[in-house]
């Protein structure tokens, strides 16, 4: 589909590339349906800038030559595929249309949207379907230098040749008459805005100017115009043929000056001859959609619809919008769909709120189909403020299937947040009645199971919201009433609409679907649905995809070298061509390209009765019927499976049959709706609803079970009883009596009195509760007997109905009466006229009975006439009209009087009348024969007779025909006349009418009857016989006989053998029937009787020729095969001999099998045929068999020929499944026989790894197996592709299947790399590594070890680190100064850890000589909350207030429990020295004077201790053997001890005097510089290692090597960075 730019015939708002009306109004819309131009048109639009893509140059001669190509217009019209360039045409819109059956003529428009001041457009004409095209801009004349800038196209859908071309800009309508050979351009001064071509009339247009607000009409197709409305609102449109005249026009007229004022609807039956009428006043919005007219009138307090059908006065719609006692209101309404006698109406009533409602026939009540319709409102702010500026128009994501009655999808949101409320497509297959989920298909394009089931999952349909949305542009739903049950659409599976889109088709009229194409397409359908085309939306392409077998297998087409931008692909509408057109442009050049692709020749031969079926479509919700709105109907389509051209003029065959009722031909009625699918309808307040009869309760009325049957369904029977409307008796219990004297049967009071009404029961009510209603607007209420006799007093004159109800604790009761107020008569006066004035016996006199001083006492008149003659009884008519119609039965004088009365008075009136005889007397009639009868009769009593008349007419049960005058200048003296050329066996009545020599003619006489006599008939004509010499019997055939003289009862057929004698007699009540048990090789001649009541025969009709019934042929012979291939073998016979009692054969049926099993059969008319599309390789059985008119012979014995070897198909359900870290397992099925093309000898799996890397394995196969492969030795982690291809016996490769993937599972990692060390303080140091080589997974964590090894290498500390896999440096604190640790890294995946890294060695920033090492010791532990820098801050402060040191020389604190640790470093210059500092802190300590103060907590130091930090040691490099699992030998540890030795005492005496000074204050500054004192406490004391660090112990268990690290769980320590 393409985006549709589309116009409504009486919404006048056009304009926009949006390709849709902008909707100005505010309270009533249209589904878009309803606003589209008719007419055959299609609208595509391209964006403002294509995508940049490169293409050949024009300067390659490639190019240039296809270009030539392209630009060649072919006079040939059948051509398969031809290109036509638009040259420069850079245009982003184009509007196609066509002309149908009426000529090849197509028109192509392309302009700029919006139209700008500079814009011009371009119109192209066809006249050969699209093979050429003109540019038809040079025959438009315009006025100077103007270029044409056609905005809109009309096509008359009165004479399809006659178009409008209309430019508002420059306020031109051009115009062709003749199927755009030749163009008129007329201007006017008027802005054309929108035109509206008559839908009978072709020449007739209406047209509107909506700056002035005016309606234009031309009569001669827009030569010249009238204007002949003003004030006229953007919203009006033609009668519609079958329900209006052709002179119906009806539009909406403001009241006052401006918009803003309300409006009235206005109606024409003369085309504006005489003043409009009014149809409804003071509304706002109106529309007319066929036989519906909606408006809406608008109030402070809410709104209302009104509805009109079939154009009777305008009702308010009824909306259950009651939901637990709270009124929803109103705010605007949206027309969905009003077709096959049904309204749906999307009701918003919030901001986020809007429900869909479906009336019933005449639309006026409504009842809730479904909650929260997916509805966008750029103006409420249904939707985000980002999609408003893509869709300036209100949508309903709403859809009616035109594929099949009363299937409708819609796009409803989740209960949820408003704001975060998913979407879900739902689908009615009752019109609403029930909504589903949509079932998802069962597997994929490649028909692998797809895990989608309902309700948790289901199919997802694009409709407007994903059209329009700019993420996604996804194309609308395909639907059309050519290929019944047919439905292609846009698609996504899962729980929610997303935007991940493929292409879905369903054939059932969405009950099932498969997944057809993957990914975005633009699609389209032809003959009649027997192809369906498809071409990629987002990517250049050069071939269409198409499908001829409703989607089960796509076939490629290439139409062009280079590839093409399509922006739509389109064809006729109607979708009975094979002609289709893509429209695109080529990548990087900014001009229109139309590739015409004629699919005429895929479908191959003509079809015939045997290639279709007769398909009954079902909603498949119930087993035992397959029913749509109450019909089963069946449908003629083609075969899935047989490709073959329906054609244009194919018409469907259809039939339907009632069915039984059940549920779904229900719906919930007015006041009554389902909580959920499939429960009960219930009142819609949720509490039951007082049943109250109608006014007048006469006998019985209808009581609702809470359902209606569905507008348009046709059910009948089965569970009809459980839902159709309870029939109650009117209540009869109680009643109402007045103090009212009944006038003529009337109760009538005077205005302004009292009227006292009593209510009785059969009951005791003496406590009920009585409701009055008077009728007036008045009612009262009140409990107990008091209240069952009241008094009230009418203040006007009228009519009233007074309702009271009864209401009792178990059961309440009602009663009505009717009452009228009247006035006294004053100064009235009442006169009797009489039309005629003379009349005669037999005449009907028309008697009024004028009131003269009319006023309000008029009211409640009763009339009583009263006719008085001397001979005869009194006659006395009472009528509530003043006129009266009496005919007089006697002549002579009669007194004829009128009372009128009023019951508070009476008038009167008398007069004399005198009545003549003019009635010709003893009129008779007399019988002659079957055609003749004599009508007698005698002169009339009274008056000269001047001539008589005399008429008749035929008398046929109660049906009557006209009269007809036989003779009306009969002479006075003759009494009797002869009517012939009667019909037999007929009766007739007769009139006779006098007329008198003053010129006066007497009424007709009372009409006397007689029947003419019975005859025979003529003989039955044109008897027809057709035999079936298969089954031994003659069909025939005849018409009516010529004469028919009375009733034909039957016919009788007799049978004659070529002798003469009768061989056999038959009746028949018809005009046809069937002679059987007739012998082959015997003449038969035939004649047929018609008979008439009473049983008259008339003559026999000719005989028939002479016909016979001989034999069928005999079986051919000499069966052979005469060429044959991979896919085809063609067969040959010889036609067998004819016998002189056979006819020659007329055809043969071929027949192919394969291992018995029938594959193809067809008819043959020569004696060879060719089998195609056939499987390689194998072997097939042929037979034969002759057949004539008599029937078919004895196939011939099965002759075996086998078909020529070729490449296999490609491997089906290739799937890759992970099994570890080294293997992946490849499976796939071999497929089918049918599929094989050979048999296959190996399955050849490529794999290729990320690099690009290939192998290849090779693996035997047999046929119809399921085959798994494990592919190993692959590297853990690592992503592989497989593709599979077949290799056959004959070394033949087939086609590759598709490429697979899948990734190997995790593996532990190699171990990581580059471990490097920084010291950072006296007891910290910055471990930093990186990544493994080999990761095998995602890393999750690294761990890193630090050990200080003993003087014996088996004890000491140990740290450990986890960190994440992300990170990839850790910092370990509290460490020893001077000490040299060993530090190993591992990484660990899900599979666990690595090995260990290679070692390093690390220290901490080297403490100066002379460094000491003090342990303070606490009485208590510090406080955690207090190890921060404010306790370092507070000892240090002690430490300078004890020392009067400064804070440089106290170094590396640390706390552990109740002991704090520090380095006093050696003094620089004149500072105190160590053993001064030591004595003077032991001293503080030994007299309390120790204490370091905090805010909420005082320590004072218990104890203290100095020892000498060793210049170096701690580590011994046997540490790194131990992990790594190399120890070293005694020898080696002995001279390494000797010359450690050595190396020390050396370092000691050289370096001691000359580093004193200077290394100890450069340390001081270098631990200044890297924020020794900063403090951080990081460490996590436990006594077991993590999950990770069990994990690698464990898959190291059975390793029993030296190689590992002391597990002392007691001496770690665990940090996590």
């Amino acid at each position: 589909m393409t985006f549709p730019l589309i116009c409504s015939s009486f919404l006048l708002l056009f304009a926009g590339s949006s390709g849709r009306i902008p909707d100005g109004s505010d309270l009533l819309h249209l589904h878009p349906t309803y606003y589209s131009q008719p007419g055959l048109r299609t609208v595509i639009e391209r964006p403002s800038t294509n995508e940049p893509e490169t293409r050949p140059s024009d300067t390659d001669s490639l190019w240039k030559d296809a270009k030539r190509r392209s630009r060649r217009d072919a006079s040939v019209p059948n051509q398969e595929i031809v290109t036509k360039i638009l040259a420069n045409d850079s245009h982003n819109l184009a509007m196609i249309l066509w002309t149908s059956n009426v000529s090849h003529t197509i028109i192509v428009v392309t302009r700029d949207s919006p139209t700008r001041s500079s814009s011009y457009s371009n119109l192209y004409v066809s006249h050969d379907y699209g093979v050429s095209f003109t540019l038809s801009n040079d025959q438009i004349t315009m006025q100077g230098s103007t270029k044409l800038a056609i905005e809109e196209v009309y096509q008359s859908q009165a004479n399809k040749t006659q178009y409008i071309f209309v430019d508002t800009r420059d306020k031109y309508i051009v115009t062709t008459t003749d199927d755009a050979m030749t163009f008129t351009a007329r201007q006017v001064t008027w802005n054309p805005y929108y035109l509206i071509p008559h839908p009978t009339k072709p020449d007739y247009v209406m047209a509107y100017d909506n700056n002035a607000d005016t309606l234009y009409l031309s009569k001669n197709f827009c030569q010249t115009w009238s204007h002949v409305a003003l004030r006229v609102a953007p919203s009006f449109d033609w009668g519609v043929p079958g329900i209006d005249s052709d002179n119906f026009f009806v539009f909406q007229q403001y009241q006052g000056a401006g918009s803003s004022s309300k409006s009235n609807v206005m109606q024409t039956n003369n085309l504006f001859k005489t003043s409009p009428t009014t149809l409804v006043t003071g509304i706002d919005e109106f529309r007319i959609i066929d036989e519906y007219m909606f408006a809406v009138n608008s109030s402070t307090k809410s709104n209302a619809l009104l509805v009109s059908y079939t154009r009777a006065p305008f009702k308010q719609a009824q909306f259950p919008t009651d939901t637990n006692g709270i009124k929803l209101t109103e705010r605007e309404y949206f027309i969905a769909d009003a077709s096959e006698g049904q309204v749906f109406v999307a009701v918003n009533h919030a901001t986020n709120s809007t429900n869909l409602y479906i009336s019933q026939a005449m639309g006026h009540r409504f009842s809730l189909s479904l909650e929260r319709a997916l509805y966008h409102n750029p103006r409420t702010g249904t939707s985000p403020s980002w999609y408003n500026r893509y869709v300036p128009f209100r949508l309903l994501d709403f859809e009616r299937i035109a594929a099949l009655r009363g299937v409708y999808v819609a796009t409803q949101l989740e209960i949820g947040q408003v704001g975060q409320r998913p979407l879900r497509t739902v689908i009615s297959f009752d019109k609403g009645g029930e909504w589903t989920y949509v079932t998802p298909p069962l597997a994929d394009v490649n028909n692998v199971p797809i895990n989608c089931f309902l309700p948790d999952c289901s199919l997802h349909l694009a409709q407007e919201w994903v059209h329009y949305n700019p993420y996604s542009r996804a194309e609308e739903i395909f639907s059309s009433p050519q290929a019944p049950g047919l439905i292609i659409a846009t698609g996504m599976l899962g729980k929610t609409v997303r935007f991940s889109y493929d292409v879905y088709l369903s054939n059932n009229g969405g009950v099932t679907w498969q997944q057809s194409l993957p990914g975005e397409n633009y699609y389209n359908m032809g003959d009649h649905g027997g192809v369906i085309v498809a071409i990629d939306k987002f990517q250049p392409t050069n071939h269409i995809m198409f499908t001829v077998d409703e989607g089960l297998t796509w076939k490629r087409k290439n139409f062009s070298q280079f590839d093409v931008y399509a922006y739509g692909i389109v064809a006729e509408p109607g979708e009975r061509s094979t002609v289709f057109s893509v429209y695109g442009d080529y990548p990087g050049k900014r001009e229109w390209v139309i590739v015409r692709v004629d699919l005429r020749g895929e479908l191959g031969k003509d079809c015939a009765k045997k290639d279709y079926a007769q398909w009954h479509p079902s909603d498949e919700r119930t087993e035992e019927k397959a029913c749509i709105l109450g019909r089963d109907y069946v449908y003629e389509r083609r075969r899935r499976t047989t490709a073959c051209f329906n054609g244009r003029n194919y018409d469907r065959a259809i039939s339907s049959t009632n069915c039984s009722c059940g549920r779904e031909d229900y719906e919930c009625d007015f006041g009554f709706e389902m909580n959920s699918v499939g429960d009960p309808c219930l009142a819609s307040n949720g509490q039951l609803l007082e049943i109250v009869p109608p006014v007048n309760c006469a006998g019985t009325y209808a009581v609702s079970k809470g359902y209606r049957k569905v507008a348009g369904d046709t059910c009948s029977g089965g569970e009809e009883a459980l839902y159709s409307p309870v029939t109650v008796p009117c209540p009869q219990s109680a009643s109402i009596t007045s103090d009212l004297q009944p006038v003529n049967s009337q109760l009538i009071g005077r205005a302004n009195t009292p009227i006292t009404f009593t209510v009785t029961s059969n009951t005791n009510i003496s406590s009920a509760l009585f409701h009055w209603d008077f009728g007036d607007q008045n009612v009262k209420i009140g409990q107990g007997s008091a209240f069952a006799k009241v008094q009230h007093s009418y203040s006007t004159l009228g009519r009233f109905i007074v309702h009271v109800s009864v209401i009792m604790p178990s059961f309440t009761q009602y009663a009505f009466l009717e009452v009228s107020t009247t006035a006294p008569f004053s100064q009235q006066t009442v006169s009797i006229t009489m039309v005629p004035e003379t009349p005669s016996v037999g005449e009907g006199v028309l008697l009024f009975a004028k009131l003269a001083n009319q006023n309000a006492s008029m009211s409640g008149l009763q009339y009583t006439w009263t006719f008085v003659h001397s001979h005869l009884s009194t006659v006395t008519m009472t009528r509530p009209q003043a006129f009266l119609k009496y005919t007089f039965t006697t002549a002579g004088s009669w007194k004829i009087s009128v009372a009128v009365a009023n019951g508070n008075g009476k008038l009167s009136s008398q007069t004399t009348l005198t009545v003549a005889n003019f009635l010709p007397q003893h009129v008779t009639l007399s019988v002659q024969t079957a055609s003749d009868i004599i009508v007698n009769w005698q002169p009339p009593p009274e008056g000269t007779v001047a001539s008589y008349a005399i008429q008749i007419r035929s008398v046929s049960g109660n049906t009557n025909s006209a009269w007809s005058v036989l003779d009306s200048s009969i002479s006075p003296g003759q009494l009797t006349y002869l009517a012939t050329k009667l019909k037999a066996n007929t009766k007739y009545q007769f009139e006779v009418r006098a007329y008198t020599t003053d010129g006066k003619s007497g009424p007709w006489g009372f009409p006397v009857a007689a029947t003419t006599k019975p005859a025979a008939s003529s003989a039955p004509t044109n008897v027809h016989v057709n035999v079936n010499k298969k089954t031994g019997t003659a069909f025939l055939s005849w018409d009516l006989p010529s004469q028919i003289n009375g009733k034909i009862t039957g016919y009788v057929i007799n049978t004659y053998l070529s002798n003469g004698n009768q061989n056999g007699t038959q009746t028949s009540t018809t005009l046809s029937a069937t002679v059987g048990g007739l012998q082959r090789n015997v003449n038969y001649y035939f004649s047929v009787i018609a008979v008439t009541s009473p049983n008259i025969r008339s003559p026999p009709s000719a005989f028939t020729p002479s016909i016979s019934i001989t034999s069928p042929p005999s079986t051919p012979t000499d069966v052979d095969f005469y060429t044959h291939d991979s896919s085809s073998i063609g067969f040959r016979w010889k036609a067998p001999v004819t016998l002189p009692t056979q006819e020659p054969p007329t055809g043969y049926n071929a027949s192919l099998f394969l291992r018995g099993a029938l594959v193809a059969s067809t008819t043959v008319f020569g004696t060879l045929y060719e089998f195609s599309g056939l499987m390689a390789n194998t072997e097939y059985q042929f037979q034969v068999a002759a057949y004539n008119s008599a029937g078919s012979s004895s196939p011939t014995a099965l002759f075996s020929a086998r078909t020529l070897e070729t490449t296999p198909f490609a491997p089906q359900r290739v799937r890759a499944l992970t099994i570890n870290s080294m293997t992946i397992k490849v499976t796939f099925n071999v497929p089918q026989l049918r599929f094989l093309n050979g048999n296959p000898k190996n399955c050849v799996i490529t794999e290729t790894d990320p690099g690009g890397a290939q192998k290849t394995y090779t693996i035997p196969v047999a046929i119809q197996n399921i085959y798994a492969y494990f592919v190993t030795d692959l590297m853990p982690y690592t992503t592989y592709k497989f593709a599979l291809a077949f290799v056959n016996d004959e070394g033949k490769t087939g086609a590759t299947s598709l490429t697979v993937k899948n990734t190997t599972a995790e593996a532990i990692p190699s171990a990581p790399v580059n471990v490097r060390s920084t010291p950072m303080t006296l007891t910290s140091i910055m471990i930093q590594w990186s990544r493994p080589i080999h990761l095998n997974g995602k890393l999750l964590h690294f761990k890193v070890q630090i050990v200080k090894q003993g003087q014996n290498n088996t004890g000491g500390e140990r740290k450990i680190y986890v960190v994440r896999g992300n990170q990839m440096n850790v910092t370990a604190f509290n460490l020893k100064p001077n000490v040299v640790y060993g530090v190993w890294v591992s990484a660990s995946t899900s599979k666990g850890y690595s090995s260990l890294s290679d070692p390093i060695e690390a220290s901490a920033v080297q403490a100066p000589l002379g460094t000491s090492e003090v342990h303070v010791d606490f009485p208590t532990g510090v406080d955690a909350a207090l190890q921060q820098d404010a306790f370092q801050a507070s000892l240090l402060k002690e430490l300078r207030t004890l020392t009067g040191l400064s804070s440089n020389r106290f170094q590396g604190i640390t706390v552990a429990g109740t002991t704090v640790v520090f380095y006093l470093l050696p003094p620089t210059g004149s500072d105190m020295s160590n053993d001064e500092v030591t004595k003077s802190l032991t001293t503080s300590v030994k007299k309390n004077q120790f204490q370091v103060s905090m805010k909420n907590q005082k320590l004072i130091a218990k104890s203290i201790k100095f020892d000498d930090v060793p210049t170096s040691g701690g580590y011994n490099g046997d540490a790194v053997n131990a992990v790594k699992g190399t120890g070293p030998s005694a020898t080696t540890v002995i001279v390494g001890c000797v010359l450690a030795v050595v190396v020390i005492g050396l370092l000691v005496g050289l370096v001691v005097l000359a580093r004193k000074h200077w290394s100890t204050k450069h340390h001081y500054s270098v631990l200044a510089t890297t924020g020794s004192l900063s403090f951080r406490n990081e460490t996590i004391d436990g006594d077991d290692d993590d999950d990770e660090v069990t994990r690698s112990r464990k898959q190291k268990k059975k390793k029993k090597s030296k190689r590992r690290v002391n597990t002392d769980d007691d001496d770690d320590d665990l940090l996590v960075a």
